[in-house]
C-alpha cells in the first residue's frame, strides 16, 4: 500500500493523489510559493518525487522570504511528532554554548576541560589533555581516540560513566590539530555546561532558549550518570526545527529578542575546518561549499538548512540518509534568491 503525503500550505497546486489539509501555520505566515520566488509545479515535483519513488522521508519543510511554502509529512507522520533529530543536536549545543558564555556561565571558547571537570582527569593522564579547550570541542579536534560509528563508539554509548570513560581516551593528535568527528566532544560539553550553570542541559536550554522561542514539547535522553546526552537523542518537532532554523537567519533574533549572540551566529558557522570536498566544518554546524549556507545534519537524514543568501529554511526528518541528502540538495539547487513569480 503507497504511503500518503499529507501537505499542509495555503496555496500550493497538488495533484489529487496527494492528501492536502489546510492549517495555521505555527512558523511564518503561509503564502503561495510564487510569492517567495519558487514554482509550485517545482516543489509539486519534489513531492512526486518522494511519493513515486517510495523515499524513505518523513516530513520536509520550505520556508522562502519569511514564508512559509512547503509543509509536508509523509504518513503516518504529523506535524505534532517528535523526531530524533540525532546530530542536529550538536547544532542545537553549539546554540548553547554562545549563550553560556553571554551569560557568563563559561568565560570564552579558550577555556580549558581540565579547570572546567578537574574530577575526570587521572593524575597520569597525557599531559597533552589538560591544553583541551572549548574551542577543540567545538571544532571537533580535541584529539581524542574516537571513531564515530565504531565498536569503540558502540560500547563507549553504553557505558556507565560516558563523560569519564571519553576524557580517559587516549590522544591521537595534539589538540587543535586535527578534525575528528566524535560525539564525545558535545557529550563533555553537556557535562561541562550543567556544573558551570548548575542546571542540567535541557533546564539551561529550555530558559534560555526553547521557552523563550516558543519550543514546548521535547524530549532529551539522560546518559546513565544523569547528564543529558550532548549531540544526540534530543526530540523535536519539525515545526520547531524549523524554529531554530530561522532563528539563525535572524542572525540569533526572535522578533525584539535577541536569544543567541548574533556574533556567536557568525563565528559559529565560520568554515573553519575542511573535511573533505563535499563539505566544511564550523562549530557544530556543517558548512557547504561555494553556498553561504549551513546545515545541521544528522544521522538518517535528519537535517536543518540555513542559507541567508536565499532567505531560506529547509527541514527534513527521514529515516534513510541518501534519500534526505537527495531531497535537501534538489531543493537547495533549485530554489534561487528570487523574491517572487508571477501568479
Amino acid at each position: 500500500m503507497r504511503k500518503k503525503l499529507r501537505v499542509l500550505v495555503s496555496a500550493l497546486l497538488i495533484l489529487i493523489f496527494f492528501k492536502i489539509h489546510i492549517g495555521a501555520a505555527v512558523l511564518p505566515e503561509s503564502a503561495p510559493p510564487e510569492q517567495a520566488g519558487v514554482s509550485s509545479s517545482f516543489l509539486h515535483g519534489i513531492l512526486k518525487q518522494i511519493r513515486v519513488g517510495g523515499l524513505d522521508i518523513h516530513s520536509l519543510i520550505v520556508i522562502k522570504n519569511d514564508k512559509l511554502i512547503l509543509e509536508a509529512y509523509l504518513d503516518p507522520y504529523t506535524e505534532n511528532e517528535l523526531h530524533n533529530v540525532k546530530s542536529v543536536s550538536k547544532s542545537v549545543l553549539s546554540a548553547l554554548a554562545g549563550i553560556a558564555m553571554e551569560q557568563g556561565v563559561i568565560s570564552d571558547v579558550d577555556a580549558k576541560l581540565k579547570k572546567a571537570l578537574p574530577k575526570y582527569f587521572e593524575p597520569t593522564a597525557d599531559t597533552r589533555k589538560a591544553d583541551i579547550t572549548l574551542h577543540h570541542l567545538l571544532t571537533m579536534s580535541s584529539g581524542f581516540d574516537f571513531i564515530e560509528h565504531s565498536e569503540r563508539a558502540g560500547k563507549w554509548f553504553k557505558a556507565k560513566n560516558p563523560v569519564r570513560e571519553a576524557i580517559a581516551l587516549p590522544l591521537t593528535s595534539t589538540p587543535g590539530e586535527r578534525f575528528r568527528y566524535a560525539t564525545i566532544n558535545t557529550h563533555i560539553f553537556s557535562a561541562w555546561l550543567t556544573k558551570a550553570a548548575e542546571m542540567s542541559t535541557p533546564e539551561f536550554a529550555e530558559k534560555y532558549l526553547f521557552t523563550p522561542l516558543g519550543i514546548e514539547d521535547y524530549h532529551w535522553v539522560q546518559d546513565p550518570q544523569g547528564i543529558f546526552w550532548g549531540g544526540t537523542q534530543l526530540y523535536l518537532t519539525p515545526r520547531d526545527m524549523a524554529r531554530f532554523g530561522m532563528l539563525y537567519l535572524h542572525k540569533g533574533r526572535n522578533q525584539e529578542e535577541q536569544l543567541i549572540p548574533e556574533r556567536w551566529v557568525d563565528e559559529s558557522t565560520r568554515w573553519r575546518h575542511s573535511v573533505d570536498t563535499h563539505s566544511g566544518y564550523g562549530y557544530w554546524w556543517w558548512r557547504i561549499p561555494a553556498s553561504d549556507g549551513y546545515v545541521a545534519a544528522g544521522w538518517g537524514g535528519q537535517r536543518i538548512g540555513v542559507f541567508p543568501g536565499k532567505e531560506l529554511v529547509i527541514v527534513v526528518t527521514a529515516a534513510n540518509q541518501q534519500h534526505a541528502r537527495y531531497i535537501f540538495q534538489q531543493l537547495h539547487a533549485g530554489i534561487t534568491p528570487i523574491d517572487a513569480l508571477d501568479d
